[in-house]
């Protein structure tokens, strides 16, 4: 016996047009926060030394990818 999967073929519902909205104008304000976010972890994992940056299992390399990662999990 063979199974149908009829969600794989259900047509997607059309976003409203005030979720479009909200969805583009809450973006500039999510990323201003993002930047933020990014730029204020850079700037706390910059302060610290080799040696603290050595005991939380960092190096100085890895400061820009990991801030970039915790911005964006930045929801809304």
């Amino acid at each position: 016996m063979t199974t149908i999967d009829y969600a794989a073929h259900a047509p997607q519902a059309r976003p409203s047009l005030t979720n479009v909205f909200a969805t583009v104008f809450a973006a500039p304000g999510l990323f201003l926060k993002r930047r933020f976010i990014a730029a204020r972890t850079r700037a706390e994992l910059y302060g610290l030394s080799d040696r603290q940056l050595e005991d939380i299992g960092l190096e100085r390399a890895e400061i820009h990818t990991l801030s970039a990662r915790m911005a964006a999990r930045v929801n809304a």
